[in-house]
């Protein structure tokens, strides 16, 4: 199993502290507000004169709280690009087709599941107007911003995430 690792950084002396998250871990946390007030919690010990090392349970308390936040989550990559995954979910509609099954999110093999993808960043603001990169603006404000990116295996096509 990989365990997700979230770099964060503190400035004692700027009194700054800072927090990158992942995509994945970014929809999780829909802000990363929560570990960076656990981190400047950290700083406010500091200042008032708390001692580092029992300070730090408190950069503990977010380490381990992403980790028991993300325990359900799958960190495996599981496709080694777009057509292992689409193959697995056309397979799957299929089956539920036949079978007239619902969906099923903890059975379904491609939801919330990571793949490999190789591309190239065309813009970090694609233009939602233009119908072939299928940007969805529900979704950017959700899980954020659409990056318009195009595949080295699909050259000339181009699609937003």
């Amino acid at each position: 199993m990989t365990w997700a690792t979230v770099p964060f950084w503190l400035s004692l002396r700027a009194q700054q502290v800072g927090v990158a998250l992942g995509p994945g871990l970014l929809v999780q946390y829909n802000s990363p507000d929560v570990l960076k007030s656990n981190l400047q919690s950290f700083l406010k010990v500091i200042e008032e004169g708390g001692k580092p090392q029992p300070a730090s349970s408190l950069t503990a308390t977010a380490s381990y709280s992403i980790m028991r936040d993300t325990k359900s989550l799958e960190w495996l990559l599981r496709y080694e690009g777009f057509d292992q995954l689409n193959a697995a979910d056309i397979k799957q509609r299929e089956e539920r087709q036949k079978t007239g099954a619902p969906f099923n999110p903890t059975t379904d093999p491609t939801f919330r599941k990571l793949l490999r993808v190789d591309a190239t960043v065309i813009s970090k603001d694609p233009d939602a107007a233009d119908r072939k990169l299928m940007v969805n603006e529900p979704r950017s404000r959700h899980v954020g911003p659409a990056v318009h990116v195009q595949t080295q295996r699909m050259a000339g096509t181009s699609f937003s995430t």
